[in-house]
């Protein structure tokens, strides 16, 4: 019993593995164009039904995280955040939180996002803003 048990986890964790790889890859592989906080204040130019990934490094492990502040009806969030660790990852290491947004309507909009612990008042530690155009 105690044999088939350990296989059970071993199999387990090895289809874990797999899949939170397979899953960061087909997560970037469905966005349009991929923005990061070096694009801070810019412009996106996208067209309906395009993926905007938001690219957006934290510390996850220590309450803060980044949060969507503002977005629009032109723009539609398609599921929670993918957190992604940076490098080989570790207890301590910094995660990148990767929100993906699809262009539903033409018009501009931003979207603002701010990076806060969401059980305190204090204001947010940062914030990171995009332009976006629709076609």
């Amino acid at each position: 019993m105690m044999k088939y048990s350990f296989l059970f986890v071993l199999a387990l964790c090895i289809m874990m593995l797999i899949f939170s790889c397979k899953t960061k890859d087909i997560a970037l592989n469905k966005c349009t164009q991929i923005v990061s906080e070096n694009m801070e204040g810019k412009e996106i130019v996208l067209k309906k039904g395009d993926v905007l990934c938001v690219k957006l490094l934290a510390q996850l492990g220590t309450g803060f995280a980044w949060h969507i502040d503002k977005t629009s009806p032109l723009i539609k969030v398609t599921e929670p955040p993918l957190q992604i660790p940076e490098g080989k990852g570790g207890p301590g290491s910094a995660d990148f939180q990767i929100f993906q947004l699809i262009a539903k309507e033409s018009g501009k909009t931003d979207i603002r996002f701010e990076y806060k612990r969401v059980w305190e008042k204090n204001p947010p530690l940062k914030r990171f803003a995009v332009a976006v155009s629709i076609e």
